[in-house]
């Protein structure tokens, strides 16, 4: 659940007009502010683990720019361009970048 909120607020930067670059960034600071949060989960589960299993949750706990690079890349082979994953993919209104960045997005 929370890589999929990551990736929920890296797609609406890029609705919102940000560059790739900063929400590269953005989404990479996941990694610091969630530090403490990932330690207690794996204070809690590590000692029903092996240490190969607590390598593992360390690596699913964090995000990496390969993730973010590997969805751009989905997005683009099945959809062509970030606007039809907008619309065919997530089923949104043709207009929805223009009107979300009119509404929340200030110059």
């Amino acid at each position: 659940m929370i890589k999929e909120s990551i990736f929920a607020a890296a797609l609406l930067l890029k609705i919102a007009g940000v560059s790739g670059k900063d929400i590269l960034k953005d989404y990479l600071l996941t990694n610091r502010f969630r530090k403490e949060a990932n330690q207690k989960i794996i204070a809690t589960y590590g000692k029903e683990l092996s240490s190969q299993e607590i390598l593992q949750l360390e690596t699913f706990l964090c995000v990496d720019a390969s993730y973010l690079e590997g969805a751009k890349q989905a997005i683009i082979e099945q959809f062509g361009t970030f606007e039809n994953y907008l619309v065919s993919g997530l089923k949104l209104a043709s207009t929805y970048s223009e009107a979300f960045r009119r509404k929340f997005v200030v110059s």
